[in-house]
């Protein structure tokens, strides 16, 4: 059995706690002020919009279309929250990351362009003439020794 005394008091005790933690609690203008205290800006854009419209009058028994328009003003209200620490702490170092990456990716690059630029050097240091002429004068310059001493008749001592 449902004691009745006990279940209304029981309600009554809820609606005042409810009654009490509503009146109690602090008001959106409370959060607004302390937000405006810690740098929050609440900008307002007023536009006025001119609505037209198309109205007719019945004058001598004839319909009178006409054209008309009624003014409405527009209310926009921009708020600035301030970024708090951990925000500009977070967007510092992704930026700070983006930087040392490009940096990296430029030494890498920079480390490929002088090796291709190397690889292409030496590729015309091994097939240029001069190199070539050089290689066949010492050639010559043995050949011609070889002969030289053939023909004064001297042994080489090895």
């Amino acid at each position: 059995m449902i004691n009745l005394e006990k279940l209304l008091g029981f309600i009554l005790a809820c609606l005042l706690t409810a009654l009490f933690l509503l009146f109690y609690s602090c008001s959106a203008s409370y959060h607004i002020n302390k937000a405006i205290k810690k740098g929050a800006k609440i900008e307002t854009r007023i536009d006025t919009v001119r609505i037209y419209f198309k109205d007719s009058i019945i004058k001598d028994g004839f319909k009178e279309y006409f054209y008309n328009y009624r003014d409405t003003i527009v209310q926009n209200n921009t708020v600035y929250v301030p970024k708090t620490r951990y925000q500009t702490k977070t967007e510092y170092k992704i930026i700070k990351e983006q930087i040392q990456q490009d940096a990296k990716t430029d030494r890498v690059k920079l480390k490929q362009d002088a090796k291709t630029e190397r690889k292409e050097i030496q590729a015309e240091k091994k097939t240029s003439w001069s190199s070539v002429m050089k290689f066949l004068a010492v050639i010559l310059g043995l050949v011609a020794l070889i002969i030289i001493l053939l023909k004064t008749n001297k042994k080489i001592g090895l």
